[in-house]
């Protein structure tokens, strides 16, 4: 099974330290992450999944979305199985439907859109979607 790095692990808890007071309120709720395979959406799941580990007596529940474009599967591979985090791949320019995730997890209290095409690289490769994705 795959794991999550050291230095990754000491980033989550100390991003934990310092907003933990914020994220103390939101134990018990529903995450919508778009582009969860990426930089940014990657940590706040291993964020959550921290505190639903260590923190949080009512686990928060997950809904990553990501078509993979960009995201790397290997960053939130650790998380695949997690009882508490639902990966869909699906690309969140096009209309997802809730009833591919709201059965198993409600309705979203907060939505995270980390999801961008962010490297001149490949602006230039992807132009209409890093449009669409940003739109």
């Amino acid at each position: 099974m795959a794991r999550v790095s050291q230095i990754i692990t000491e980033d989550v808890e100390a991003i934990y330290n310092e907003l933990k007071a914020s994220l103390d309120k939101a134990e018990g709720s529903t995450w919508l992450i778009s582009g969860g395979a990426g930089f940014i959406g990657s940590y706040f799941l291993d964020l959550l999944d921290y505190c639903n580990k260590n923190i949080f007596k009512n686990p928060c529940r997950v809904i990553c979305i990501d078509n993979f474009i960009m995201g790397v599967p290997k960053r939130i591979e650790h998380l695949r199985d997690n009882e508490y985090i639902k990966i869909i791949d699906a690309d969140i320019a096009n209309p997802v439907k809730p009833e591919d995730w709201a059965e198993w997890a409600g309705y979203a209290d907060y939505i995270v859109h980390a999801a961008s095409i962010a490297s001149p690289t490949f602006y230039r490769r992807y132009p209409i979607k890093t449009i669409e994705v940003n739109v």
